[in-house]
């Protein structure tokens, strides 16, 4: 019989304000919401949950699986956290990767060195947004805030937004977890427009 593995650590981002309407669609995908801050809910989930996260949020923007977080209050350090992290399946080493790096209030400020420390550790080739429009390389979200490291891996490719045929997309006055979240507000459960006016 195979291991259990542990449920991932998982971050599902919205839209500032957002983050009590991911809350209540978590729950109601039997997933128990954690922490709640200005831009999205921490929870937990199994593979399976992860993937139900991904394909029926419809007030998130995309889900972010946690691969750890460590001190790094210098390039040495950096480096040698990153290679002791666990990444059970989370990042394929030596493929290509987008970086998306913030810092605030660390020794580490420089985004760009550390995208380039984080890729090497991981023996991968950083690739840009430009280089990347269909979203095809792994995107990983490094973020270094008073001298600790996170590293989170996108879920789901594609902001969330995006997903779905659209078979004639034109403009449109808002974005879709935006009108979602404006829907699930005002409390509509998408029944109402069946009924005779």
């Amino acid at each position: 019989m195979a291991a259990r593995r542990p449920p991932l650590r998982a971050y599902a981002v919205c839209a500032p304000g957002l983050a009590p309407f991911v809350a209540a669609e978590l729950r109601a995908l039997g997933i128990h919401p954690g922490r709640t801050d200005r831009g999205g809910v921490t929870f937990r989930a199994s593979h399976r949950q992860l993937y139900a996260a991904n394909a029926w949020l419809r007030t998130s923007t995309r889900v972010l699986v946690r691969i750890g977080s460590f001190p790094a209050r210098s390039f040495v350090e950096l480096e040698r956290g990153v290679e002791r992290l666990e990444l059970d399946g989370l990042v394929r080493p030596g493929a290509p990767m987008r970086l998306r790096v913030s810092s605030s209030a660390s020794k580490l400020y420089h985004t760009t060195a550390i995208a380039e420390r984080v890729a090497d550790a991981f023996n991968s080739t950083l690739v840009t947004a430009a280089d990347d429009p269909d979203f095809e390389a792994q995107l990983l979200v490094v973020r270094v805030t008073r001298d600790k490291l996170t590293i989170s891996a996108d879920s789901s490719g594609l902001p969330l937004y995006r997903r779905g045929w659209h078979v004639a997309a034109g403009p449109a006055p808002l974005r879709e977890t935006l009108a979602a979240a404006a829907l699930a507000a005002v409390g509509w459960d998408g029944e109402a427009a069946s009924g005779a006016l």
